[in-house]
């Protein structure tokens, strides 16, 4: 571990202790950096043997911060789990035993107590780059709180695949979830808070989530997500200073319309679109597109009209906007957009089918695309969006919501309607996706929606472990 990290933990639990907290959630790579892109970086000196959850066990002798401060503690750390050839040899340092890292979440209860893990199933760069190894099957890690709350646990890349989630949500029945993340921004529809806000919103779970640069120049972002209602408290962070998001929760509730919430402290948290720096989607070049000027329908007064229409085979994305130019601009425009096709997620080369359809401010190009980000110049109001699309992926897919305005805060829930269907057509059932904008934006950036893929088709490789001669 990073000696100078565990201080910061040590000092945010001293810090939060003071306010009875009830939970605190530290990120991915928190304690020991992730470091995938250092050669010299060696996993096995920094990795721990976890006990197992069934064993109640308190891993500090002393009385801990946790026991102190009387909270619930999830942290996240490399795991060295030893896998004996004979279950009743133990002798940990036999040759013929195996060894296999994880990227793992623990959970700690008020006394101390290990009671979670869970050991990350979809797997980004230290799959490559660091020899970790994945789980053959998802965890589905879950713990219940003296407060009433069951919570599910993921990390990092899992929020863009469909389990350990559906999993969590649909079979383990959890109202929330443990989030750590250490995750970068993509333009223009996978700015971090703006998709963990979309997912939360989507599947109308409470989420806390907790985020670090994974590299400098990334922009990440924390936050307290609330399904259906705005997030509680939301920051974007490019830097490696370490920040506390503390607020009063209300337990989760199954019911779709959440409770009214008066506490939003995000706004005084505000960033400069224009100073952030951020990282354009791979495959931005085979999106279709269309500025919103070209071949206008309509034209009334001041307002302009227009709309677009991509189609596949399995795929029709149909998009209207109405909006109103403030001041003239030579740096910017809006620009319809659609894709339906594979892009790679991560340094494994695994390439995973998505759907997007939407509208976003754009650099004007030579080219026409959206490589570069734009420049935000308030020049246009955006008065209504509608937005239809028709699909015939699966029905249950995970389809976020994906709003973003020049403060890289997603959109209030009061500006929008989100809803999904299916129907059906032959054999075959087919999700349709309807998004309004319902009420006027003078600083947006991006709204649409990003269908998420299912599986994460992880390399199977990856469940190998290795001999422990290959690592003394």
């Amino acid at each position: 571990m990073v000696l100078g990290q565990v201080f910061v933990f040590l000092t945010a639990l001293a810090v939060v202790g003071l306010m009875s907290v009830d939970i605190i959630v530290f990120p991915e790579c928190g304690l020991t950096g992730c470091n995938y892109w250092d050669r010299n970086y060696v996993i096995e000196e920094v990795a721990e043997i976890i006990p197992s959850p069934d064993s109640g066990v308190v891993p500090c002798k002393k009385k801990s911060y946790t026991q102190r401060n009387s909270m619930y503690v999830a942290v996240n750390l490399y795991e060295k789990f030893i896998e004996l050839d004979n279950q009743n040899d133990t002798n940990l340092h036999n040759k013929s035993n195996d060894i296999l890292l994880y990227n793992t979440n623990i959970v700690f209860d008020r006394f101390g107590r290990l009671i979670a893990r869970y050991r990350k199933f979809n797997l980004y760069a230290e799959r490559t780059h660091l020899g970790v190894n994945s789980t053959k099957e998802p965890e589905f890690s879950i713990f219940t709180t003296d407060f009433g709350v069951t919570f599910g646990i993921i990390i990092c890349f899992d929020i863009i695949f469909k389990q350990p989630v559906y999993g969590l949500l649909y079979e383990k029945n959890v109202s929330a979830l443990i989030f750590s993340g250490a995750i970068y921004s993509q333009l223009p529809f996978l700015v971090v808070p703006s998709l963990v806000s979309g997912w939360s919103y989507s599947m109308n779970t409470t989420v806390l989530f907790s985020d670090m640069p994974v590299k400098k120049g990334s922009v990440g972002g924390s936050g307290i997500f609330m399904g259906k209602s705005d997030p509680l408290r939301l920051i974007m962070e490019e830097h490696y200073d370490s920040k506390i998001l503390i607020s009063k929760v209300p337990k989760p509730v199954s019911s779709a319309n959440l409770p009214s919430l008066e506490e939003k402290t995000h706004e005084n948290e505000k960033s400069n679109f224009c100073d952030s720096m951020f990282i354009a989607d791979e495959k931005l070049d085979y999106y279709t597109y269309q500025s919103i000027s070209q071949n206008l329908t309509h034209k009334c007064n001041n307002l302009l009209m227009n709309s677009f229409n991509h189609t596949n085979e399995n795929y029709t994305c149909t998009i209207r906007a109405v909006w109103q130019i403030n001041s003239i601009t030579n740096q910017s425009e809006y620009k319809f957009l659609s894709y339906a096709g594979e892009r790679n997620f991560s340094t494994a080369s695994i390439n995973n089918y998505v759907e997007v359809c939407g509208l976003t401010l754009c650099h004007k190009s030579p080219n026409g695309g959206c490589l570069e980000p734009p420049i935000f110049e308030d020049a246009f109001s955006i008065t209504m969006i509608h937005i239809d699309i028709f699909s015939v992926s699966t029905v249950d897919a995970i389809v976020i919501p994906s709003t973003l305005n020049s403060s890289l805060h997603p959109l209030s829930v009061k500006n929008f309607r989100f809803s999904k269907s299916k129907t059906r057509i032959g054999n075959h059932e087919n999700i349709i996706v309807h998004m309004n904008l319902i009420e006027p934006v003078s600083n947006l950036i991006t709204f649409g929606f990003y269908k998420l893929p299912e599986v994460s088709n992880p390399d199977p490789a990856s469940y190998h472990s290795r001999n422990t001669t290959e690592l003394n």
